[in-house]
């Protein structure tokens, strides 16, 4: 009976993310024995950690970032189309281009100005569109 193998390099060890990758060549290099270089090292592997974490996540924003990201990787998927018409006021019937939807959003979050409650009805609107109920 043959064992799974997982993928392995050219030098036989298993393949990894970017982030370990630049830590490793940080600590080849010698690059910072000093405090301001730990803290720099340790304030980018949070920041490597930070992207896609399990869970609902903490913020609004965060959640609201996942479901973007999640709307945009089902659209380079093939669905929906750019001009595929979205119910973005619950009726029932599409109103709204894909693409006009997904500019809001980002519009939404860009703005610091914008409250909690315009990116919650944001991220709502886009988990509808994830989930296909809109």
């Amino acid at each position: 009976m043959e064992e799974a193998v997982g993928r392995r390099d050219l030098r036989g060890r298993a393949p990894r993310d970017a982030c370990d990758r630049r830590h490793r060549r940080d600590r080849r290099s010698g690059a910072g024995g000093g405090e301001e270089a730990v803290q720099a090292r340790r304030r980018r592997r949070a920041g490597c950690r930070r992207g896609l974490k399990p869970g609902g996540g903490t913020t609004k924003k965060e959640q609201f970032d996942r479901q973007l990201l999640a709307a945009l990787l089902n659209f380079a998927n093939g669905d929906p189309d750019f001009n595929e018409l979205i119910d973005t006021n619950g009726n029932g019937t599409g109103d709204t281009p894909f693409l006009q939807v997904v500019a809001g959003a980002e519009a939404v979050r860009l703005d610091p100005a914008s409250t909690d409650a315009q990116i919650e009805a944001q991220k709502n609107l886009l988990e509808r569109i994830n989930l296909e109920q809109a």
